[in-house]
Parts: C-alpha cells; structure tokens; sequence
C-alpha cells in the first residue's frame, strides 16, 4: 500500500513539472484562494485565540464579569471590568488560581527637560511573576509589594525598548528619579527583551496600581468599589479545569451581589488572549462569521477554475486512462492517483498560499488607527493545521469531480480517437462549474455592493445634528498640575482666540462629545418613576449651537444658568416621551444619583451621539460651570473641512492647533 502511494506521488510530481503551464496557472489560483482564507484565519485567530506571549500560556486566563439587572455603575472602557476591591475579593477567596493580578492603561507625562507622552500600565504588585515576566536590569515588582496603604509605592519598571530609546540603554538608570504626571518614581528595573505582557499594546512603563489616586487625581477611583476599570488575569492551579474557576468564582461574586440590589454577576473565565470578552464576542463573532464566509466563497471560486483546468488536462489524457482501464486497472486505482496528483498540487499552492498568510495580516491590521500595537501574526501550529486542513479539503472539491468524470470513458471511442483529436465527452460539468463560478462571484459583488452602499448610506445617515465641519480638541490638564482656578483661566482664554481664528465659526465644551463614549446615570422622578438609567452630558450654553441641535419647545441654556448654580436640564425628546408622554416637561423636576434636583427648562431633538443610525434614547444636559472646566473637551465648528491637507483651511487649523500649543505652554 504504501509502496503504491509513493508510486502515485513520485507519478504526480512528474507529471506537474512536466506540464508548467498547467501547474503554474492552478499554482497560483490556489495560492491566492488558500493564502486569503489562511490570512484571515491567521489575523482572527492571533487576536481572539492565540495564547497570550507570556509563561505558560495555557494555564493563563482573562476573567470577566457580565453584570445583569437594574443597577447604576460607573463604567471607565469596559462594563466586564472589575473594580479594585472587586479584585481584591477574588484573589484572596479564590484558591482554585494560584495568582489573580489586575492591570490598567493610564495616561503619562514624562517630565524632564523635554515632556513625553508615554505608555503607562498600571498593575498589582503579582503581575510579572503571573506572567513570568523577568528583567534585563534591576528587578520587576515583588508579590505583596504594593499592600501596604496606597500611593506608598512610587516605583516604575521600564519597558526595554522605551529604555533604550529615552534612557539610551543606559546601565546606571536604576535608581535614576523620574516624574510622571508630576509625581516622582524611582526607577527599579528594566523589564526583559522579550516581555511583552498580557496586552496589545507593550507599554513604556508600568507602574503600581496603587498609585492610580496620584496619577489621575481627579478620577480617584482605586477604592471605589463599584466601577469597572481592570483588566484582570489568572494563572491556574496545577490540576484545576476552567469550569471548576469559575463555580468557585462565582459564589464569590454572588456573595458580592448581595450589596447591590438588582444586581446579578455572572463570572467568565476564558484562556488568555486579546480579545475575548464578553463585548467583543457578542458584536465581533457575526463580523468573523462573515468575513470567514466571504472568502469561503474566494476559495470555492478557486476550486471552480483549478476544476476547470483539471478537466480540460484530463480531455487530453483521455487515452492514457483507458489504455489503464483496458490493461485492468480499477477505476477506484485511476481515481486515487488523481485524487493524489489534485492532493499534490493543493498543499504546493497551500504552501505558496502561506507566504501570503504571513504577508498579508500585518497589512490588514496596520490599517486599524492605533499606535504601538504589537500582535504576533506568525503562523503557528494551529495556523500550519488550518493551512494544511484547508488544502486538503480544497484538493479534494477540485479533483473528485474530475477524477470521476474520466474514469469512466467509452474504452472504444477512447482508444480510437487520435493523438490531440480527444474532446471532453460531457461538457455539462464544465458549464455547470462556470455556472456556478458565476453565481459565487454575483454573490460576493453584490455583498460587496452592498457594503458600500451601507457605508455610503452611514456617511448620509440624519444624526440629528450637522456632523459637517466638526471638531473636537481635548486638553489634560489636571496631569500637569493645573488647579480648578488656572484651568478656567486657561479654557477662558483659549476660547477667546479660538473664536476669533477665522476658521473657527462656533466654539462650545462638552464633557462627553459625539461619538467619545456615554455617561449615565439614574434618575428618580418627581412623584414618579424610581431609579431609572437615562444618558447625561454637561455642556455649555453654546453646544446646541454648534452641532445645529433643534430645541423643541423651551429654551436652551444661558450664561446665567451656568453661574446661577440651580441646575437647570435640556432634555431630548426620547425622554419627554419616556417620563411625561402626552404632557409638557416644562417646568417638571428629576434628581440624579447625586440628589441634586433639575428642572426642565427645555426640550432638544433626539439625536445619534454614540451609534450611527441609532438614536441615543433618553439624555439630559446640565450646563457646565464656568468654575469647573477641567475635564471638559472643545468642540468647534469650522468654516472649512479641517482635514483638507492642501489650502487656506488647513493653514487656518494649523493656526489653530498653535493657539493651542501657546496656551497650554504658558
């Protein structure tokens, strides 16, 4: 048997160098139809599956939480983060790990004598020993480093790649004092080459978690225990299944619930990677699905023309064939040795279809906007089996049709027929082939179609407001130590030379602007409703005017309003129709989970501010205090586009963006 496989193969490869064209042509239609499926499986696979780069990456996992019921929490990325105490609950009443650790993004300034923007990643004092994380230099942080009262640990580990860019690969930097955010850190080690921790993107510096309160004073959130902000990992132990985590973890999470009424907590446990959480599963699984069924579709159009090739080759072999047939061979031998020479040629083009999977993938993803991302996309074992899997099986669909088709000719009319006289008996297969190539194609063009016209139809979609000649500019100040009373200065006078560039139309502030997020709160009712989430934003009196929001009935805010500190309310019409339907608002009064009281003092049109095409439900402005700026972002209407690269109006903005720079400089 296996001296008969051989045969069939050292026949096949003979045969394939020996007809280029042939090869060639089929070569490269599977390389393109493999090497796509094999691209895209690899870039979904690297960022949902792929073992995290880290120590044992197998028993490493992510822990999430997926909260149901009524109940308000605040939410800084993700709902399925954990807060701090939340962490701290687990990893001291959850044996089955043998190490829980928590980690953060924050964002720094590097002080010194030229300020950078760095990479920070706050974490628990366990985090590098988890992930077997070592040093080039110094040290990592130690278990139970950071457990003493907060802010006491003002350390910093250096990424290896930041250390040799900012430090210059300098060996006396342990040690070496450092500000970030205007708070002084000793440096006490460099981390390791290779280390590239449990996130996408490798930080310049990690810091303890502890610090948070110093680093971002105005968002003081490490004990608070209601607040989702940690990206948590585990490290099993040794003899411990997932499901057998996660029971133990979720009695502790039910324990938990007991504080919040209406609460309910699921705990879920996956194996460690990018992206799996509970969020990017629900809304990026049908996006795979498609995209997976997409070129599902390139390969089988693949398959369809290597078909073709192979019956148009097997017409002129129609002889040979049967000359083994009269000669008494089987016609299960004849379809195996076919089968081998479709089987061959499919892994060639499955390994000439890999060196596109490796090209490929990084393309793709460099077009997503992020800095400093860092995913591994090389193929893998698992990619090598899904290469080799999908060969097969496309060797398989390309070479059983003709296999069976000719070998079973009439021996007579085969035998007879002249040298290059052959013709292909059934051309019914061959044009049901192309039928289908056709069909394939259609389907594929009229889903891309479909596409564009989708984006199209976003780009036209009715927000509610004008998102023509749009802009938004954000300041950090509270990082570089500007108090409330500066910060007012600051945006005051900002403001003022903002409106007088001549590209600038109208100037307004925003805590949340469009398309940046949500914030929500609850709500009570005077004499109604109790505890219900509605959207929030606090703004200044000139935001309406800026996005061209229609106001209803009522009136927008004023000056006055903001400094009278009564807290009036613009509401949206969602939730005059949800609170008061068929009544006037006006004048109607709510509080908020803060207890403060607000009367409605007008009523805007609904708009779509988070989703496109969505509208964003029930949502009430407050104005913002011209004593309280800090925080809040610019939005600016321009006269002109302000991503026009060439012209007047790109001048206009970049004078803009200087005004900017001066401002915040002086």
């Amino acid at each position: 048997m296996l001296t008969s496989i051989f045969h069939d193969l050292r026949y096949s490869l003979r045969s394939l160098i020996k007809h280029r064209t042939f090869t060639a042509a089929a070569l490269l239609t599977l390389a393109l139809g493999i090497g796509i499926n094999t691209s895209v499986f690899t870039l979904l696979y690297s960022l949902a599956y792929r073992p995290l780069p880290v120590k044992d990456p197998d028993r490493v996992v992510n822990v999430y939480q997926i909260l149901e019921g009524e109940f308000s929490r605040q939410v800084q990325g993700n709902v399925a983060l954990l807060s701090y105490p939340e962490y701290l609950n687990y990893r001291d009443r959850v044996a089955s790990l043998s190490r829980l650790a928590a980690s953060s993004d924050v964002k720094l300034y590097l002080g010194g004598s030229n300020v950078e923007r760095v990479n920070g990643l706050m974490v628990s004092d366990n985090y590098f020993s988890l992930l077997g994380g070592g040093s080039a230099l110094g040290r990592t942080f130690f278990d139970n480093e950071f457990r003493q009262a907060p802010l006491s640990s003002p350390v910093a580990v250096l990424s290896h790649s930041f250390w040799q860019r900012r430090f210059g690969s300098d060996q006396t930097v342990i040690g070496t004092p450092i500000t970030l955010n205007r708070q002084r850190f000793t440096v006490i080690g460099v981390a390791a080459p290779d280390f590239r921790g449990a996130e996408m993107t490798v930080p310049d510096v990690w810091i303890p978690v502890t610090m948070q309160p110093a680093l971002a004073p105005e968002n003081k959130i490490l004990e608070v225990p209601n607040v989702s902000w940690l990206s948590v990992v585990g490290r099993l132990t040794d003899g411990v299944s997932l499901n057998q985590v996660q029971a133990e973890m979720q009695l502790v999470a039910g324990q938990m619930d007991h504080e919040y009424p209406g609460r309910k907590t699921t705990v879920d446990v996956m194996p460690g990677s990018y992206l799996n959480s509970p969020e990017v599963r629900d809304e990026g699984t049908p996006v795979a699905i498609l995209l997976m069924a997409a070129v599902g579709l390139v390969l089988l159009i693949a398959c369809a023309n290597v078909s073709n090739l192979m019956l148009a080759r097997a017409a002129a072999r129609r002889k040979e064939i049967a000359v083994r047939l009269a000669l008494g061979a089987s016609r299960w031998r004849l379809i195996r040795l076919l089968l081998t020479e479709s089987l061959v040629l499919a892994i060639l083009g499955g390994l000439a279809g890999l060196m596109l999977a490796v090209l490929l993938p990084p393309i793709l993803f460099s077009a997503i906007p992020e800095v400093g991302l860092d995913i591994d996309f090389q193929p893998n074992a698992t990619v090598f089996a899904y290469m080799f899997l999908i060969s097969l099986i496309t060797g398989v669909v390309f070479g059983l049709a003709p296999a069976i088709e000719f070998t079973k000719p009439n021996l007579t009319t085969a035998l007879k027929a002249k040298k290059g006289g052959a013709r292909i008996s059934r051309p019914r297969l061959r044009n049901l082939l192309v039928i289908g190539q056709v069909a394939v194609s259609l389907v594929l063009l009229i889903g891309a179609g479909l596409l564009v016209r989708g984006l199209q139809q976003a780009q036209s979609t009715d927000l509610g407001f004008d998102q023509k000649n749009l802009a938004v500019l954000s300041l950090d100040l509270t990082t570089q130590g500007y108090d409330q009373a500066r910060a007012t200065t600051l945006y005051a006078q900002l403001a003022e030379r903002l409106e007088a560039l001549p590209v600038i139309k109208s100037v307004s502030l925003a805590q949340i602007p469009p398309f940046s997020g949500v914030l929500e709160t609850t709500i009570t009712i005077d004499g109604g409703q109790a505890a219900v989430n509605v959207g929030a934003n606090v703004v200044s009196a000139e935001y309406f005017q800026t996005l061209g929001i229609p106001l209803r009935r009522g009136r927008q805010f004023t000056e006055e309003d903001a400094r009278s500190g009564q807290s009036p309310a613009v509401i949206t019409q969602a939730m005059a129709n949800r609170f008061w339907p068929g009544s006037d608002p006006i004048g109607m009064r709510f509080k908020d989970n803060a207890g403060t009281s607000h009367e409605v003092i007008g009523v805007t049109a609904d708009i779509s501010s988070r989703h496109v095409g969505t509208l964003d439900g029930p949502l009430f402005y407050t104005p913002a205090s011209p004593e309280k700026l800090t925080g809040l972002t610019f939005v600016l209407r321009t006269n002109e586009n302000v991503s026009a690269s060439v012209g007047g109006s790109a001048f206009a903005w970049r004078s803009a963006r200087n005004a900017v720079t001066f401002f915040c400089s002086s």
